[in-house]
C-alpha cells in the first residue's frame, strides 16, 4: 500500500532499523573475539613451539631446526595477524552498514514529514484507514527500558513503588468487589421473594404484599447502587492519583538508578582498560624470557599450532637427506686434500710410441 510508505512513520522507522539489531549483535560477537592474547600476538608467542620440536637436537641439526622453526613461527604470526586483520575488517563493514541504514531512515522520515505537509488531505484519509488503525492503536508499543526496569525491580525503593502500586490496585478491586457482593444479596433476596409469589400456597393478598416488597427492595437496591457507585469513584480517584504519583516517583528512580549504572559502567570499564594494558605489558616483557612458555588458551591460536608444528616436522625430515649429501661433499673434499703418496707422486707417464711393462718401466712398443 503506497499511502503507509508515504505517510506513516512508525512503520518506516520500524522497516528500516529491523535488521539494525542483528547487525549490532554482530559487531559485539567479532569484538568478543578480539581478546589479548590473541591482538598482542608476536614471536615470541610460539616460542615454546621451536623449543619443544628442536628438542633434544644438537650441533647442525638443531640450527637446521631452529632455522626451519623460525621460518614457520612467522608465518603463524603472520597468519594470526591476518585472522585479526579480517575481523576488524567485518566489524567496520557492519559499522559502515548500520551508519548508511541510519542515515536511510533519516532521510526517508524527512519525506514522509515532507509528504504530510504537502498533501494533508490525503494523510487525514490515510488516518481513518483500517492499517493505520491498527498499526498505531491497536498494536502493544513494549518499552525500550523494559528490561532495565525488570532487572533494577528487586531494588529496595523501586521494590517499594511497585507494592504500593499493587496495594492501590488491590483497593480498587475490593471497591469494586463490594458493589457486587451486595447487589448479589439484594438479587438473591429479590429471587426469594419471587418464588414466594409463584408458589401455589400463596394467597392473592400475600402475593400483592411481596410483590410490594419486591418493588420497595428494587428501589432500595438500585439507591444504593448509585450512591455506592458514586462513593467508588471517588474513592478510586484518590487511588488513581496516588497510583500516579507513586509512578512518577518510581520513574525518578529510574532515571536516578540509569545514570547510578552508566556511572559505574563508565568507572568499570576504564578501570577494565588500565587492567588490560598491565596485563599486555607485563605479557610482552614475560615472553621476552628465555624459559617462559605461553599458556595458549585461545581457539585460533591453538589451530595454528596444531597447523604448524606437524608442517615444521616435516620440513626437518625432508631437510635430512640434504644433509648427509652436504656431509659427503664435505668428507670428499677433505680426501682431496691429503697429501699423495709417494708411489704416486714418482709415478710419471711414459713417452709416446712407449709402454709401462710389469714393473712399471717403461718400454719401446713393438
Amino acid at each position: 500500500m503506497k499511502q503507509v510508505g508515504d505517510f506513516d512513520q512508525r512503520i518506516v522507522r520500524e522497516f528500516l532499523s529491523s535488521d539494525i539489531p542483528e547487525l549490532k549483535q554482530q559487531i559485539l560477537e567479532n569484538q568478543q573475539q578480539l581478546v589479548a592474547d590473541l591482538v598482542d600476538v608476536d614471536t615470541n608467542t610460539f616460542k615454546h613451539v621451536m623449543r619443544e620440536v628442536c628438542q633434544g637436537k644438537t650441533g647442525k641439526e638443531q640450527k637446521q631446526c631452529e632455522k626451519i622453526s623460525k621460518q614457520n613461527v612467522k608465518e603463524m604470526v603472520r597468519e594470526t595477524k591476518e585472522y585479526v586483520k579480517d575481523i576488524r575488517r567485518q566489524i567496520k563493514e557492519l559499522r559502515d552498514a548500520i551508519k548508511n541504514k541510519n542515515l536511510l531512515k533519516r532521510e526517508a522520515l524527512a519525506t514522509v514529514s515532507e509528504n504530510r505537509n504537502r498533501s494533508e488531505a490525503d494523510y487525514e484519509t490515510y488516518k481513518e484507514s483500517m492499517v493505520y488503525n491498527l498499526k498505531n492503536k491497536c498494536a502493544i508499543r513494549l518499552e525500550k527500558e523494559s528490561d532495565f526496569k525488570t532487572k533494577v525491580g528487586e531494588y529496595p525503593q523501586i521494590r517499594s513503588y511497585n507494592e504500593d502500586i499493587a496495594n492501590y490496585e488491590e483497593q480498587i478491586k475490593s471497591l469494586y468487589a463490594g458493589l457486587k457482593s451486595t447487589m448479589m444479596a439484594y438479587k438473591s433476596n429479590i429471587a426469594r421473594l419471587q418464588k414466594i409469589v409463584k408458589s401455589s400456597h400463596t394467597t392473592a393478598l400475600e402475593k400483592s404484599v411481596v410483590r410490594m416488597n419486591i418493588r420497595d427492595i428494587r428501589l432500595e437496591q438500585n439507591k444504593a447502587k448509585r450512591e455506592t457507585q458514586k462513593k467508588i469513584k471517588a474513592e478510586e480517584k484518590d487511588i488513581q492519583k496516588n497510583i500516579k504519583d507513586t509512578r512518577k516517583k518510581r520513574e525518578v528512580t529510574y532515571k536516578q538508578l540509569k545514570k547510578t549504572v552508566k556511572k559505574a559502567l563508565s568507572v568499570h570499564k576504564k578501570e577494565a582498560t588500565v587492567i588490560q594494558k598491565a596485563e599486555r605489558k607485563l605479557r610482552k616483557t614475560l615472553r621476552k624470557q628465555e624459559d617462559y612458555a605461553e599458556n595458549i588458551q585461545h581457539g585460533v591460536l591453538k589451530n595454528i599450532v596444531d597447523k604448524y608444528v606437524p608442517k615444521i616436522k616435516a620440513e626437518l625430515e625432508a631437510e635430512s637427506p640434504k644433509k648427509v649429501g652436504v656431509v659427503d661433499k664435505e668428507t670428499r673434499k677433505k680426501k682431496s686434500q691429503l697429501p699423495m703418496s709417494a708411489s704416486t707422486t714418482t709415478r710419471k707417464r711414459c713417452p709416446k710410441g712407449y709402454r709401462k711393462d710389469k714393473h712399471g718401466e717403461c718400454v719401446k712398443k713393438t
